[in-house]
């Protein structure tokens, strides 16, 4: 593996104009990218909190084909550990993060993965590699 998916990464395809460039980075990277199981929860939240309806079961459908396309990543005794003293280091600078964002990028930093986001609150971690796939820059 080399790119761990945030949720709004996950999510790009699924806008009603999602970005060819995402898009061509994705198709160029699918087998070597990954999701956490905190952007699975999130996904499945997002998704069961909709009114039933053709919205909830694209979304439900979609989520399916990504659940089967990328491994799922758990948060392990290792990222709760960076998790853990990044909060802390953060917390000292008077910086309050999600818990969501912090494991996220625990598991992509103790996997050794660059996280694939366009979400700027994740550059406040250390260690984290970061790139936005939506961006032609």
């Amino acid at each position: 593996m080399r790119y761990l998916l945030d949720t709004n990464a996950v999510s790009e395809p699924f806008r009603p104009a999602p970005s060819e460039t995402f898009s061509r980075h994705l198709r160029e990277h699918k087998r070597s990218t990954a999701v956490s199981v905190i952007t699975w929860q999130e996904l499945v939240s997002g998704a069961a909190r909709l009114p039933k309806g053709r919205r909830r079961e694209a979304l439900e459908r979609y989520h399916a084909i990504v659940r089967t396309s990328f491994p799922v990543l758990g948060f392990d005794e290792a990222a709760a550990t960076w998790a853990g003293r990044e909060d802390a280091r953060l917390a000292r600078r008077g910086i309050t993060v999600s818990c969501e964002d912090l494991q996220i990028a625990a598991i992509a930093v103790v996997c050794g993965l660059t996280l694939v986001s366009a979400d700027a609150a994740f550059r406040r971690f250390g260690e984290l590699t970061m790139v936005d796939w939506t961006s032609t820059g």
